[in-house]
């Protein structure tokens, strides 16, 4: 892709429990993605935080990052996709069932007419309580058991319609959008949710036949996505992520936040002196065994009055610094996990000279090539995928 052609630009900004992340992005028919230069700017570690005080950090580390974007490019930004993780949206999933003792043939108006029935039902009084729709999506439609991709004009005597839709509190969505609009003035500003970028990414790039959960390990939360028959089976969160053990060190070492952090780092990397490196091994084993037991029981309360689900493979994203930390904590729960990184991903995305991967930057562009710009042509190199 030759940058001299490219006549507008994109960017991608990913809010997160802890961080904020901002890329430049390049997006061209019958080529991947290519981030050109991306930023990151993180709240600070406190010792306790509520819901008041993580906004006005998001909004602060949402400005610098803008800015430091802006600083570093100054061409005209056609698009603006903002993607949001946990805990700044809420979302549903369901599966819609139609059984008949006779065959019928699916008809395109009728699936709309109950996918638009069921969302009205769904979002019934949501925008005037104060929030706003950000996606209803389809996730897949199976004819007697089967999926395809062209159900409309088949016969089947039952029809199953997965859908996922997600909502955001509209001040939010307005505060975002003002810090945007103070820095750049991008044609449009679009927006997503995080577990729904994944899982569109994950199924048809690591093509896993088997149930799956995605895990997304934040600063302050853990997203469990549970994908069950290739389609969003509930999306579970916790508040314990990155930022609780960093807690526990510093409580441990009586020290500040920042060189808690550090030594967790280290620790990651098996760069630690040898007391240190013993010390936190105890703080991880502990933080380890606590977030073991909330992940297992966001399985058993996925879906109220249904068997526990034990997946066979997850995947998982994290703070790549300690990637290998929490790679190790998962494995005890569920030894087939993968952990997207630049490795196993970079066959579908490019990434600009000098500038350090972002593993949920690289999954949006991925999923908005694939969504808005060229489907067919990012999975043609589906022989090379992890299985």
């Amino acid at each position: 892709m030759s940058l001299l052609d490219v006549k507008e630009y994109d960017v991608i900004v990913s809010i997160g429990s802890g961080n904020v992340y901002g890329a430049i992005v390049v997006f061209e028919k019958n080529a991947h993605p290519l981030i050109l230069q991306s930023h990151q700017s993180e709240f600070p570690v406190k010792e306790k935080i509520n819901a008041e005080e993580l906004s006005t950090y998001m909004l602060s580390a949402l400005h610098k990052t803008m800015q430091a974007l802006q600083d570093k490019h100054k061409k005209r930004i056609k698009n603006v996709h903002v993607v949001f993780a946990s805990p700044w949206f809420s979302s549903f999933s369901k599966l819609l069932q139609v059984k008949k003792d006779e065959a019928f043939t699916v008809q395109q108006k009728n699936v709309e007419k109950l996918i638009a029935e069921e969302f009205a039902e769904i979002f019934k009084g949501v925008t005037d309580g104060g929030s706003v729709v950000v996606e209803k999506a389809l996730s897949h439609i199976k004819l007697n058991g089967y999926e395809t991709a062209n159900p409309y004009g088949k016969t089947a005597k039952t029809l199953d319609v997965a859908v996922y839709g997600s909502m955001v509190p509209s001040l939010l969505r307005e505060k975002v959008e003002s810090e945007i609009y103070t820095i750049i003035h991008p044609k449009k500003i679009l927006f997503h949710t995080f577990p729904f970028v994944a899982w569109d990414v994950i199924l048809p790039l690591f093509s896993p036949k088997e149930d799956f959960v995605f895990i997304d390990i934040g600063s302050e939360v853990t997203d469990v996505l549970i994908v069950r028959r290739g389609s969003i089976y509930s999306l579970v969160s916790f508040p314990m992520g990155k930022n609780h053990l960093i807690r526990k060190a510093a409580i441990h070492f009586d020290t500040h936040p920042e060189l808690a952090a550090s030594m967790i780092n280290l620790y990651a990397n098996d760069s630690a002196e040898a007391d240190v490196k013993e010390k936190v091994a105890m703080l991880v084993n502990a933080f380890a065994e606590e977030w073991g037991i909330r992940f297992l029981n966001s399985l058993q309360d996925s879906k109220e009055g249904e068997e526990t689900f034990i997946p066979q493979k997850a995947f998982f994203v994290s703070d790549q610094k300690i990637s290998n930390l929490f790679s190790g904590i998962i494995n005890k729960q569920i030894p087939n996990t993968v952990s997207l990184s630049r490795d196993n991903l970079s066959q579908f995305v490019e990434f600009g000279a000098g500038d350090i991967p972002n593993i949920f930057i690289a999954l949006s562009a991925i999923y908005l090539h694939n969504r808005f710009v060229d489907r067919k042509n990012v999975y043609k190199q589906a022989e090379h995928l992890v299985k």
